[in-house]
């Protein structure tokens, strides 16, 4: 859901398909199911493979080599 807070009110929606697509890193030409619930429940259980890249460098990667030079 996407949240915005300000001047005394709080707003809320559900992204679209389409935003969820682009937050995944899905090429534009990417065909997108037409059935909204089906849409969400594929990108909503995908992974952004730049977010787990960034993770894995910068916290998993130290994290075990940490554990390795313990060994």
């Amino acid at each position: 859901m996407l949240i915005r807070v300000g001047r005394g009110s709080i707003q809320m929606r559900v992204m679209t398909p389409h935003e969820y697509a682009r937050l995944q890193g899905v090429p534009e030409d990417y065909p997108i199911p037409s059935q909204i619930n089906q849409a969400l429940t594929g990108f909503g259980d995908a992974v952004c493979v730049p977010v787990i890249h960034w993770i894995a460098e910068r916290i998993l990667n130290p994290l075990a080599l940490s554990f390795i030079h313990q060994q």
